[in-house]
């Protein structure tokens, strides 16, 4: 809801591919419910300082970075990634 590089019609499709996701993983789920919900949480845009860059850095440097430009190659980029199964909703 905070990104500031985009425009409500792109927010909009966010939260609707979101919604989408939800309702197949069986959640029941509208974008105004969403929407109202998150504005009622007065969310802030996020901001990193130097220490959180410089572990960034960090991991980037020891190869432990993925770099991913969609939800899929996100996906595909963690699937090998050790620790607890994807929750099912993920799924």
């Amino acid at each position: 809801m905070e990104v500031t590089d985009i425009d409500d019609k792109a927010k909009t499709a966010e939260l609707d591919a979101l919604v989408e996701r939800a309702e197949k993983a069986g959640n029941d789920v509208t974008v105004d419910a969403l929407t109202d919900e998150l504005e009622e949480h007065e969310i802030e845009v996020p901001s990193y300082s130097w220490v959180h860059l410089n572990d960034f850095r960090l991991f980037e440097l020891h190869w432990r970075c993925y770099p991913w430009t969609t939800v899929d190659a996100l996906l595909d980029a963690t699937d090998d990634l050790p620790g607890s199964p994807r929750p099912r909703w993920e799924q």
